[in-house]
């Protein structure tokens, strides 16, 4: 079983002597003094539990048995952690050749027999306490040695009078001397008077206020000038330590940059120069306005990753990072400028290095990206705009290769056709139109083709997933040689249920024309047939009425007029009907000729005259003589002049009716105003359709067909003239009717 090393809260002191009670006493001794005891009665035993123990002082006896104190010593000394570790030789042989001996081989101190017993602990504690400081020390020394060594300046030691005390040359650069011919010797022994005189000046002043000196000089080595800085500081009374470090690098770069910054400027980017911190060496003035600041000073000496959002920092120290490794990156950042807010910008960091090709600094380029970050945002959101307006179409849209590849469908495609955008993505378009439709759309893809923009409007036949078929007009744009389409966009909208509608629809108009033909045929033939009868009927009444009249009753003379009055009612129904019939049947010829308004109305005047003298009313005639002459169908005019004349007549008690005649608008505009029962406003809007009759015209017991107004508006249409009322109820009504003066009529010229 092994045994365990006693625990460290106290030192622990190995004794080796081969004599028991002598080890007993000394063990008694120390523990009661409050140290830990291990014991060897030989040296090998000794050897063994030091390196088993590594006990903090050893006590050894010089004459054992077998391997003595001296050899054990000396072995001791090549073991881990042996070569330090105190050692108490313990002899009862007090001659100098022994004496000497112990040193030789490695003891730390002797001790001779007897001994006190009450300072033996005091003993061991001084000679512990000791050993230690001197391991301490040693332990200093070697790490200061260590980090001089590491350090690659130039170190010298000078006393106060500039001798060479101690020396230790730079690394990288020849000494101006050997180190050998520095010491002993003095500083304007070795150096230039002007700057002999400057280090000792600096010298001086170290020692009088203890202040660390830092002074450049520059001297001529190996046929060229370099520059030094040198940083003096106190290291006693009358001595200083001289840190001198090689600085013509650092000098050519500061000078090449200062060059730099002259040749940079007036350009428009910022352009910032740094050093291998980070830290601000030289800006341009693009770069102060760029951060809102005309003075320098809040910019030089600071390190260019506080101007950056701390967001961005971690991206910028990698960016640094990988400079260094490559010697060019381009990032985009946030920077902070002096108002507090922050600038999107562009920045090219370059490596700077000197002539040896050692990195001195860094340059940075950077550029207000806002105005791009807006167009880019605005594109992105117009792009998003777009891409949702494409998604969420009800139109299809497609875009095809120059073959007719379909490389994009919109969504719409899949609710329209039932194809997924996988379905069609790398098929010819032309595979689900139908085969009769094919030529007709392949001969119209050819011609868009050809020529770039708009193509024409196509409907074809479109294949759906379940096989049926589905009507697309489809409208296409070539956009082929545009490199961001590169292809042609096709339009489509699915006019399927359209189509079917507009089949129904054009067959029931269809149907309905006919219909009406056959009516107004129907209409025109009977009223002929019926026209006959009537007319004999007239001719007899009038011939009764003249030449019966004296031999008839009353009674009878008044059934006769009522049979005469009810036949031209009638006949005047029939003639309206067949006048409607051929108006709806456009068989109703308009014979155009120049026509004198003036004239007209004249004989219009007299053909009325019956009217006017059967009515109590005031009937005025106002017509310009001047008036220029009208292209029109006099007859049919004139049908609509008496007809407006007739019905002011019958819709007026007492009053009056105007007929005015007067140029206006390239035509010719007739009025005819009364002073009658008028037109309640909600029925204006329909007082020209066929078979309306006014309730008040009815409640007074006006009688008609309810034609004649339709009549008057079919006729002015066909001669290219229009017809407009205005109206009171109690007041009267003014219908106006214009006719153009030109020579073409209803789109016709001549007899039509």
């Amino acid at each position: 079983m092994t045994e365990e090393a006693p625990p460290k809260d106290r030192p622990v002191v190995l004794i080796a002597d081969d004599d028991v009670t002598m080890r007993l006493l000394i063990r008694e001794t120390l523990e009661q003094a409050g140290f830990t005891v291990e014991e060897a009665e030989d040296g090998a035993q000794a050897l063994a539990t030091f390196v088993r123990v590594r006990p903090d002082i050893v006590l050894l006896n010089v004459l054992m048995p077998k391997m003595d104190g001296f050899t054990t010593c000396a072995t001791l000394r090549t073991l881990p952690g042996g070569a330090h570790a105190p050692v108490l030789m313990v002899t009862g042989l007090d001659d100098i050749e022994s004496i000497n001996r112990a040193y030789e081989v490695g003891a730390t101190d002797f001790i001779t027999k007897p001994f006190n017993w009450t300072i033996l602990d005091h003993r061991v504690r001084y000679l512990l306490r000791a050993s230690r400081a001197v391991e301490a020390l040693r332990k200093s020394e070697a790490k200061n040695r260590a980090l001089l060594q590491a350090v690659p300046d130039l170190i010298a030691q000078l006393g106060r009078d500039g001798t060479f005390l101690d020396y230790k040359s730079a690394k990288d650069s020849d000494p101006l001397l050997p180190p050998e011919q520095f010491l002993g010797r003095k500083v304007p022994e070795v150096h230039p008077p002007e700057v002999a005189r400057q280090l000792m000046a600096s010298v001086e002043q170290v020692l009088q206020t203890g202040e660390t000196q830092v002074c450049e000089y520059r001297l001529l080595q190996g046929g060229a000038l370099r520059d030094y800085e040198v940083r003096i500081v106190a290291c006693g009374e009358d001595e200083v330590m001289a840190i001198v470090r090689d600085i013509t690098e650092r000098k050519r770069a500061e000078e090449a940059l200062l060059r730099l910054s002259s040749a940079v400027r007036i350009a428009t980017d910022s352009i910032v120069i740094a050093d291998l911190e980070g830290r601000i060496v030289e800006v341009n003035d693009a770069t102060l306005k760029m951060y809102g600041t005309a003075d320098k000073e809040d910019l030089l000496g600071k390190s260019a990753f506080d101007l950056i959002v701390p967001e961005d920092r971690v991206k910028a120290f990698a960016g640094m990072e990988e400079t260094l490794d490559k010697g060019f990156i381009q990032n985009e950042y946030q920077i902070i400028i002096k108002d507090g807010s922050t600038l999107p910008v562009e920045m090219s960091a370059t490596l700077m290095k000197d002539t040896r090709g050692n990195p001195v600094g860094f340059v940075g380029v950077s550029r207000d990206i806002t105005q791009r970050k807006r167009a880019e945002e605005a594109l992105r959101r117009s792009e998003e705009y777009f891409r949702l307006l494409t998604e969420n179409a009800l139109d299809i849209i497609i875009l095809l290769n120059s073959d007719g590849t379909v490389r994009y469908q919109s969504p719409s495609a899949a609710r329209v056709l039932g194809y997924k955008l996988e379905e069609a993505i790398g098929k010819s378009g032309f595979e689900f139109v139908h085969p009769d439709d094919l030529p007709t759309l392949m001969n119209a893809f050819a011609e868009v083709i050809k020529s770039p923009g708009l193509t024409p409007r196509v409907e074809i036949r479109v294949q759906h997933k379940d096989g049926s078929w589905r009507i697309l007009e489809a409208l296409g744009n070539n956009l082929v040689d545009n490199p961001t389409v590169g292809g042609l966009i096709i339009n489509s909208r699915d006019i399927t249920e359209r189509k079917h509608m507009e089949i129904e629809l054009l067959e029931a108009k269809e149907a309905a024309e006919a219909a009406n033909r056959a009516k107004s045929e129907f209409l025109a033939t009977m009223s002929h047939e019926l026209r006959t009868p009537l007319n004999v009927i007239l001719g007899y009444t009038a011939l009764l009425v003249e030449e019966a009249s004296d031999s008839l009753s009353e009674e009878q003379a008044h059934s006769l007029r009522r049979i005469n009055s009810s036949a031209k009612e009638l006949l005047d129904l029939i003639t309206a009907v067949l006048d409607v019939s051929r108006l709806e049947a456009g068989r109703l010829p308009v014979e155009v000729q120049a026509v004198e308004v003036p004239a007209l109305l004249e004989e219009i005047k007299a053909e009325t005259q019956e009217v006017q003298e059967q009515s109590s009313l005031e009937f005025v005639w106002r017509v310009e003589r001047e008036l220029p002459p009208i292209y029109t169908d006099p007859g049919k005019l004139k049908v609509v002049i008496k007809n407006l004349i007739g019905n002011a007549a019958k819709f007026t008690e007492q009053g009056s009716i105007t007929v005015d005649a007067h140029p206006r608008a390239g035509g010719i505009e007739i009025s005819v105003a009364d002073t009658g029962i008028g037109i309640a406003p909600a029925v204006l809007p329909v007082i020209f359709e066929p078979f309306r009759q006014l309730e008040s015209a009815t409640a007074h017991g006006y009688e008609g067909t309810g034609l004649g107004l339709y009549i008057v508006k079919c006729l002015l249409e066909l001669l290219g003239g229009t017809i407009t009322v205005e109206s009171e109820v109690g007041r009267g009504s003014i219908f106006r009717v214009w006719v153009p003066t030109g020579e073409e009529v209803g789109g016709f010229n001549g007899v039509n």
